[in-house]
């Protein structure tokens, strides 16, 4: 979880694209077979409204369900 206090729900959602652009390009090589293993990272953004941190994790949670579905991977 990352929090980004003052942040928009835009730039949030910008800064998420950014992140799995990152873990996307990375690629690790292994020793034995040579193969390369890709990675891919779920990114979801949920914005904090007036509610308890439990409602807040619970809609997070649920956001990333979301984005783990194959056809999307941010929510």
């Amino acid at each position: 979880m990352v929090l980004l206090p003052n942040t928009a729900e835009s730039q949030a959602k910008l800064l998420a694209q950014e992140l799995q652009q990152a873990v996307a390009s990375l690629a690790h090589k292994t020793r034995q077979q040579g193969e390369r293993i890709h990675l891919s990272a779920s990114v979801a953004v949920v914005m904090a409204l007036n509610e308890t941190p439990d409602n807040l994790l619970r809609r997070l949670n649920l956001s990333m369900a979301r984005a783990r579905h194959p056809l999307t991977r941010t929510a």
